[in-house]
């Protein structure tokens, strides 16, 4: 009866340590944050709201509007919630490559794309909002925030964290990898010391004959209308094999405006 007992005690103390949380995941947010509101900022209170999640961090990067602005709705938001403890932190603001004006001279040959983000106007439907310059913060309508981002950069701040959290932290970048690619740029290590990036890939106008494909993407995979790539290097087409690339314009990606440390040549005037 004694043993039964002294069993019974062990059990019990047991179970509270059995019924411990586990620890929250430690994720970076990464990604443009136009606003008020809308998908890029409920992207965000998803995470922050998650018990099994801890926020390090919101590094913005221009994306649906400009990073500057970006920033100033997500200061806002996370007041308007009760979460000024997580740091925002300003990231690029113009790309790393592609420019604006690029993008306007390509519109009379190859016509106008349906969603230009920050570069987008409402006068001509390639955003939902009126074009403005790119360090032009509008009023907002959810009033201006009484608290400041961090005096730091994105990319350095993303590499400090990792550093500090060596393969714990997940980076969840939903917005132009800009910032990503400056971290990469700086620190070679830095992939490699989190814990994995989820990336949000995508297409403004996809093509495809296969309607599994445009209806049940994540299953599409395994339709055969997919070819996966070779295993070994015998499966691979020889050289003689291979049919030369088209010479047809190939349709051009979306361009995702976004460094911090030149603006794009001037622009002409637009008619708004």
């Amino acid at each position: 009866m004694p043993r039964i007992a002294l069993f019974i005690a062990l059990a019990a103390l047991s179970l509270p340590a059995l019924a411990q949380p586990a620890p929250p995941r430690l994720v970076l947010i990464d990604q443009d944050g136009s606003g008020p509101a809308g998908s890029n900022q409920m992207s965000m209170m998803v995470l922050l709201q998650s018990p099994a999640v801890k926020v390090l961090g919101i590094t913005m990067v221009t994306g649906n509007a400009w990073e500057p602005e970006e920033v100033q709705h997500t200061l806002r938001m996370l007041e308007l919630i009760h979460r000024t403890d997580v740091p925002v932190v300003p990231g690029a603001v113009f790309p790393l490559v592609r420019t604006q004006q690029e993008s306007l001279l390509e519109r009379p040959l190859i016509g106008t794309l349906p969603w230009y983000g920050a570069w987008g106007s409402l006068a001509d439907h390639t955003n939902v909002q009126p074009y403005h310059g790119p360090f032009v913060v509008p009023p907002l309508p959810e009033g201006s925030p009484a608290t400041k981002p961090l005096d730091e950069d994105a990319a350095h701040f993303l590499i400090r964290q990792v550093h500090a959290h060596p393969h714990q932290v997940t980076i969840y970048a939903a917005g132009p990898l800009t910032n990503i690619a400056l971290a990469l740029s700086i620190d070679p290590h830095f992939a490699e010391l989190t814990a994995g990036i989820a990336i949000m890939g995508g297409s403004l106008a996809p093509r495809t004959d296969d309607p599994e494909f445009a209806t049940h993407p994540a299953t599409s995979s395994t339709s055969g209308s997919i070819p996966k790539p070779p295993t070994s290097s015998s499966a691979r087409p020889s050289p003689a094999s291979i049919s030369p690339p088209s010479t047809s314009p190939s349709k051009p990606t979306s361009p995702r405006p976004c460094s911090r440390r030149s603006p794009p040549p001037p622009l002409p005037p637009r008619n708004m």
